[in-house]
């Protein structure tokens, strides 16, 4: 397998959990805002959690990133769409639980977006680096 393709699982598999601990959190938020605190913490902690595999494949996608022969076109849609999808179901969580709360629940649920969405987009963005170091490009 080409190296470029570990980032492209570390994406995969980075913006899954994280969109899942995202999801989760923002309608934890929504039920319980005056828990916004512990609950940061607890999307902080499973973030953490689900980026323990994908930090190891990007050590070895860097670490054997020269052999890589590849055009970086393929990968780099992949990235896109992947990061798309997930990002997409955050987005869509977030504005459905938005639409239906008070005031004090929007500004809650607006910062706590603001929190997941870097989060969410670390990863893909370590890989479009990485894929278009590796070209030369």
């Amino acid at each position: 397998m080409d190296p470029i393709y570990y980032f492209v699982i570390a994406v995969l598999i980075a913006t899954s959990g994280i969109s899942f601990v995202s999801r989760k959190a923002l309608r934890n938020v929504s039920h319980h805002p005056e828990s916004l605190q512990s609950i940061q913490t607890k999307l902080f902690i499973g973030v953490a959690v689900t980026e323990i595999i994908p930090i190891a494949l990007v050590v070895v996608g860097f670490t054997t990133l020269e052999q890589s022969t590849i055009n970086p076109i393929t990968p780099l849609i992949l990235v896109a769409v992947i990061t798309v999808i997930n990002g997409g179901h955050v987005f869509k969580e977030y504005l459905s639980l938005y639409g239906e709360a008070d005031k004090v629940k929007k500004e809650k649920l607006r910062m706590l977006f603001m929190v997941c969405l870097p989060l969410l987009l670390a990863f893909p963005i370590v890989a479009a680096v990485a894929t278009m170091s590796a070209t030369g490009n």
